[in-house]
């Protein structure tokens, strides 16, 4: 193999091991998150026992999403791989056309995903309530390595930047009528998704690919208008910097939502009914999740009025009930041991209680029925005479 003496394709091989290392991390907190099926709390009916945690739709809206984050980082991290492994053949032969793409996509993804999965962890750790805050859980151990994947190998901001600089300079490629790389052809689609009595997916993945556009245009209006002003491109950036992360992220969540559409599509052409419902389902909640929560730069790029709003978030809590049954089958499928979640609360045979009380015992403050400080310390103090 040529030796390339580019610091690009060494970000781009980094990226890609870290999208797949964020997926198993965010997979190993769902599977410790989960033991809200083996917990029960506050009755729903008040007229039934205290369900399973799991039965709670607030706390589905914790844990599901992550699931799919899981699932769909990882697919994300074998197409880098599959792009990576097509532009190194490019580039033994000489081309260097599509490193730049790579390039601002691996960094794109680096960022996006790795935030997400710290939010995702942490959310998931919340959702434990006090015993996901106890070593033992493993949770706190978890979200140190996915909270350090936000600057090592690149700080989060400084790679969005370098995104957004490919993005600006594609989306002025375009009013050019150049051919573009195939990661933002979306950025020359016109097309208007229709929207139909029910939401279809592809309808959500195109809201997010106008939105993204809509993001880079402005972005692009606003630091041509910039440099008329400052007279200097570096400065014209610094002042559009906010502008540009935030492009570089819808552009992040618009391609994600693409390729989970796309591969899922794929992959259902060869699964069972039963199992390529389960995978539709997980991939409807993941865009819809981006959806939501980027509404304000949908609504920007795309009418929607309040009925289709309200479509949307009716279909995502229809989701969560749909995935509910499946949900613990889902996680045991990620396949991880016991050893190797680590954790009191991620035990495959749900006896947590049993396992906390164990790991409790441990404690050197526990070694004694009754601890030898209250005979030398406290016995006297509550005797005593004040």
């Amino acid at each position: 193999m040529v030796k390339i003496k580019n610091p690009q394709i060494l970000t781009q091989l980094n990226a890609r091991q870290q999208l797949r290392q964020l997926g198993v991390l965010e997979k190993k907190a769902t599977a410790i998150g989960t033991y809200s099926a083996v917990r029960r709390q506050s009755p729903i009916a008040p007229d039934q026992p205290e369900p399973q945690i799991l039965d709670h739709t607030t706390q589905q809206a914790k844990l599901f999403p992550q699931i799919a984050n899981g699932i769909f980082f990882r697919i994300a991290a074998d197409v880098v791989w599959h792009m990576y492994q097509n532009v190194m053949k490019e580039l033994e032969a000489g081309n260097r056309r599509s490193l730049p793409e790579l390039h601002a996509l691996s960094c794109c993804l680096k960022a996006v995903c790795s935030a997400d999965a710290e939010r995702g962890v942490e959310i998931l750790r919340k959702s434990c309530g006090g015993h996901g805050y106890l070593s033992s859980s493993n949770l706190p151990q978890i979200y140190g390595l996915v909270t350090a994947a936000c600057t090592y190998e690149g700080e989060n901001t400084v790679l969005l930047l370098q995104t957004a600089r490919f993005l600006v300079k594609q989306y002025a490629e375009g009013l050019k009528r150049k051919v573009l790389p195939h990661s933002v052809t979306y950025l020359r689609n016109a097309a208007r998704p229709k929207w139909d009595k029910v939401v279809e997916l592809k309808t959500l993945v195109r809201l997010l690919e106008l939105a993204a556009t809509e993001r880079i245009r402005q972005t692009f209006e606003y630091l041509r208008k910039q440099r008329k002003i400052v007279k200097s491109e570096q400065v014209a950036a610094n002042k559009a910097g906010i502008r540009l992360t935030q492009a570089a992220t819808l552009h992040g969540r618009a391609f994600l939502a693409r390729i989970a559409f796309e591969e899922v599509e794929k992959f259902c052409m060869e699964l069972k009914p039963s199992l390529a419902a389960v995978l539709k389902q997980l991939v409807e909640l993941f865009v819809l999740e981006f959806c939501l929560t980027s509404l304000s730069d949908i609504l920007l790029a795309f009418q929607l009025n309040a009925r289709q709003v309200d479509e949307m978030r009716t279909r995502y809590e229809r989701l969560l009930a749909d995935i509910r049954p499946n949900a613990v089958v889902v996680v045991d499928g990620f396949d991880f041991n016991d050893r190797v979640l680590g954790s009191t609360l991620g035990c495959y045979d749900g006896r947590v209680y049993e396992r906390l009380m164990e790991e409790a015992r441990k404690s050197t403050l526990n070694q004694e029925v009754v601890n030898k400080t209250f005979e030398t310390h406290l016995k006297p103090l509550m005797q005593g005479k004040l």
